[in-house]
């Protein structure tokens, strides 16, 4: 049976892994939500992309550091974190295009 001394760095893995997710995957969001406006969108993609996967990888790898466990449980937060950010993102089913609206009422 796990005592509480051994719950709380696991629960403080699991609430990194939820941060890390939600700042990742936020990020990813701001980045593809400002493509639209920039003169060179390749660069921004990319440059978004090396900064989001070098603070993940950065953070996975100093809890590593702490035992794989706490890794497993982060990695766990953080696919939460994206399950999580995919449902309150999710695009309003009143909004869709029109030909799909039509397409049904023929």
């Amino acid at each position: 049976m796990i005592t509480i001394n051994e719950f709380w760095p696991f629960a403080a893995a699991v609430v990194l892994g939820l941060m890390l997710g939600g700042a990742y995957f936020g990020a990813l969001w701001w980045t593809i939500r400002r493509l639209p406006g920039t003169s060179r969108p390749g660069c921004w993609l990319v440059g978004s992309f090396i900064v989001r996967i070098s603070l993940t990888m950065g953070a996975f790898y100093l809890l590593l550091l702490q035992g794989v466990e706490r890794l497993a449980v982060a990695l766990i937060g953080f696919l939460l974190a994206r399950f999580l950010w995919l449902r309150l993102r999710r695009p309003d089913k009143k909004l869709r295009p029109l030909q799909d609206a039509t397409a049904k009422e023929l």
